[in-house]
């Protein structure tokens, strides 16, 4: 439930200063004592249309999403810049995490659960940016075929009222955990 709530804050937070955020340079925007990123929103929206909420938190997400989703069309070029600039900064962390991983997988295992919010934050950016990510398409193919390696294939590994949000095709990532 806790996430649920987190992720309708963040939105909530985000529809104040989304337009601005769109229009700048940046790839993450002060919001109080959060930040605003194309990734997060991204996530936050995907988790929250994959899991049931009750009728006063689906008519406010329905609400808010409507308001994004508006920016977002009447934006779209900005958007798309968004979400290809942002792609190398989280391909970045989830190089960095995945090589601790690998070279420790002991150490690091138990992170996983937390950390593959990035290669996720990832897929759903390299869908928004239509293609503008080509570069770091290939190193996180290379990367995915190390995590396929390390990888032991099991159950959902997030809640799993947000597995049909979640497909095992494109989300493999989240149907097993490292071996270490």
């Amino acid at each position: 439930m806790a996430a649920e709530i987190q992720d309708l804050s963040y939105l909530r937070n985000a529809v104040g200063v989304f337009e601005d955020f769109l229009l700048s340079n940046e790839i993450y925007w002060p919001m109080g004592r959060m930040r605003l990123s194309l990734g997060r929103l991204l996530l936050a929206l995907t988790r929250l249309q994959a899991r049931p909420l009750p009728a006063g938190e689906e008519s406010e997400f329905e609400r808010l999403e409507r308001q994004i989703m508006q920016a977002r069309d009447h934006w779209r070029t900005n958007w798309e810049r968004k979400a290809a600039r942002e792609i190398p900064a989280r391909l970045t962390l989830w190089r960095d995490y995945l090589e601790d991983l690998f070279r420790e997988p002991k150490e690091h295992a138990a992170e996983y659960r937390y950390e593959v919010r990035l290669r996720v934050m990832l897929e759903l950016l390299m869908q928004e940016a239509h293609g503008a990510a080509g570069a770091q398409a290939g190193e996180l193919a290379l990367l995915d075929q190390r995590l396929r390696n390390a990888l032991m294939p099991g159950d959902f590994i997030w809640e799993a009222e947000m597995a049909r949000g979640f497909p095992p095709q494109p989300f493999w990532y989240l149907y097993g955990l490292p071996r270490s």
